[in-house]
């Protein structure tokens, strides 16, 4: 059959106002109370179910018996072959073959007065989902898609034609759309029971997540009804509205085919990712002692939602453990709270946010460089052009979140840093500090900015420390330049972070360094291992003794420039340190 045939609910059809009238028609011969609603254009031009007399508070405006719905366990019933199948795919068998039947359907008055094309994004072809290239949802349609066409291939696979009668492709996703905009919880009439229905009328109404109704269902399911009740007064003339619940544009274009414009239910999917970590296993059995990973979603991907107002505490939280460094995941190996992971350390907190605001700049970037040009959109290009605004809005409003936090933090640590707060235990961790509230504070959200000018930098960077140290730089990048190295070379080592262990250590020799009291509290001795480093053993030779030293001695002077210096500067880098943009290393001396 072609996809013009008009033996297929695809087919090029309307649905008229005489389709509409038999089915109202057929909602009442079959026990159906609906006196005072009519299908028409409300005072805005907008379609629907539109009253034709005034409603009271607390009044039921519509009663629809249990049997003229198409449940998950009738749908089930009929083909019990299909049961390792999802419920969608084998309802949208039971539409198509219902389809087939004609006027011989109970359901026919039904299925006429659903539209033959329900736009959602489920029904985008590639030009369309363009328009959502960069998004989560672009991702979740193709996806959801490939999942239904599976199950489509394994119905014919399973069902013999006769059984299947025009149950093409184009048909199963309509019969998919056709329930995904319509279905609700068959819990609204077995309250144990889970699984979907269609409910004939209820389906028609369009939505509004600020109407206040109630629906009710009394009886058994062979003999019982659903009752609709208004819990506001309503007009006469006006469109009568339902709610579909607190839905992004997300949720309403996949599986409605409409979005709101500036819906406030707006969010961005965000998910964290320990693959590449060579401590995996080991941050996931911290969330897990921690409770915030389970068991059976240890193998899953992580997903958090970000709306324009809210950042979730347990997002921070999965943050925090996934960018530990091997001295932090050490030491949070025998965390067993979620309170633990609420602030773990500066330099963590730190890096927690650099990440998330990377990762949100990522997002932006995406969203802003695939953006599309279409002169003249069609209604659901429109739609999911508004979907796509929602996301640049809750992206611009989340990194805006981050910045304030990071000035937040950046307030408290130079206020600790002037007064010389640091925690008495090193490494500075919250695990091992517990009782130094006033140093590794937990609300540091609250630090409210001063007129008092802060200082420009409390971060120990090598372009702060050279400032300071004008010989030093001049030496330094004289006598091994970051151009001596080829950035290509994969085995070359690591520049940013031996230029921060030579600063380091000349911060560590100066009486009055403005890192100071962070220095004095880290062990001025490291344990050496019988076997040394070769990595640490290798610079000390060939930058610091061969190249710097014999040019600078004043500055290099050997009897502070150790290999033993060198171990003590590359555990500091370790325990303390973050790599910014373009791998810059900052050492946070909190």
């Amino acid at each position: 059959m072609s996809m013009a045939d008009p033996q297929l609910p695809i087919a090029n059809r309307d649905v008229t106002q005489q389709h509409l009238n038999e089915f109202l028609a057929w909602l009442k011969e079959n026990g159906a109370i609906l006196e005072g609603l009519s299908f028409g254009a409300d005072k805005s031009g907008m379609n629907g179910v539109i009253l034709t007399k005034d409603f009271e508070n607390d009044q039921t405006y519509a009663t629809i018996p249990f049997k003229l719905m198409i449940t998950e366990p009738l749908v089930r019933q009929r083909y019990p072959q299909l049961n390792g199948l999802s419920s969608r795919a084998v309802m949208s068998l039971f539409l198509s073959n219902e389809w087939q039947k004609g006027a011989e359907s109970f359901w026919m008055p039904y299925l006429s007065a659903i539209p033959n094309r329900i736009m959602t994004s489920m029904m985008f072809d590639e030009q369309d989902l363009q328009i959502l290239q960069g998004t989560n949802l672009q991702l979740g349609t193709i996806s959801r898609r490939n999942f239904l066409y599976s199950e489509y291939e394994k119905i014919v696979e399973i069902l013999p034609e006769p059984e299947r009668k025009g149950f093409t492709w184009e048909v199963c996703l309509w019969g998919y759309t056709a329930i995904s905009s319509r279905a609700f919880p068959y819990r609204l009439i077995d309250g144990k029971a889970e699984g979907e229905m269609m409910v004939p009328l209820a389906d028609s109404f369009n939505h509004d997540p600020n109407v206040k109704v109630t629906w009710s269902g009394k009886g058994t399911p062979e003999s019982g009804a659903l009752d609709l009740i208004t819990r506001e007064p309503l007009k006469s003339g006006n469109q009568l509205f339902t709610t579909y619940g607190p839905k992004s544009n997300e949720e309403l274009l996949l599986g409605y085919g409409f979005c709101i414009k500036d819906n406030p239910y707006d969010y961005v999917v965000l998910k964290p990712n320990f693959s590449q970590d060579p401590d995996a296993d080991i941050k996931q059995q911290i969330l897990q002692d921690c409770n915030l990973l389970s068991q059976t979603d240890k193998d899953r991907e992580l997903v958090y939602f970000v709306t324009k107002d809210n950042i979730p505490e347990d997002l921070l939280a999965v943050f925090r453990v996934l960018v530990m460094n091997s001295t932090e995941t050490e030491n949070y190996m025998s965390a067993d709270r979620r309170e633990l992971l609420d602030f773990v350390g500066y330099r963590n907190e730190f890096a927690m946010l650099n990440t998330l605001a990377t990762l949100l700049n990522y997002k932006m970037q995406s969203l802003l460089g695939t953006e599309p040009n279409l002169p003249e959109p069609q209604p659901w290009q429109q739609d999911a052009l508004e979907y796509r605004a929602g996301q640049v809005r809750v992206t611009t409003a989340a990194k805006a979140s981050v910045a304030h936090t990071q000035k937040q933090l950046m307030v408290r640590m130079q206020s600790n840093f002037r007064r010389g707060q640091i925690a008495k235990i090193w490494p500075f961790l919250g695990i091992l500090n517990p009782d130094d509230s006033e140093i590794l504070s937990k609300s540091y959200k609250d630090q409210v900015e001063t007129a008092e000018k802060l200082e420009n930098n409390v971060l120990l960077t090598v372009e702060e420390a050279f400032r300071l140290d004008e010989d030093f730089a001049t030496a330094l990048q004289e006598g091994y330049p970051r151009e001596s190295i080829d950035p290509s070379d994969e085995e070359a080592p690591d520049f940013e972070g031996i230029y921060m262990m030579l600063v380091l250590i000349r911060e560590r020799s100066k009486a009055q360094s403005k890192w100071r009291r962070f220095l004095n509290q880290i062990p001025s001795e490291i344990a050496e291992d019988d076997q040394q480093d070769e990595y640490i053993l290798n610079i000390h030779t060939s930058i610091i003794q061969q190249t710097l030293m014999p040019s600078y001695p004043a500055i290099f002077d050997p009897s502070v420039f150790t290999y033993q210096a060198l171990l003590w500067a590359d555990l500091v880098c370790q325990v303390h340190s973050v790599h910014t943009e373009n791998d810059t290393v900052t050492i946070v001396p909190m």
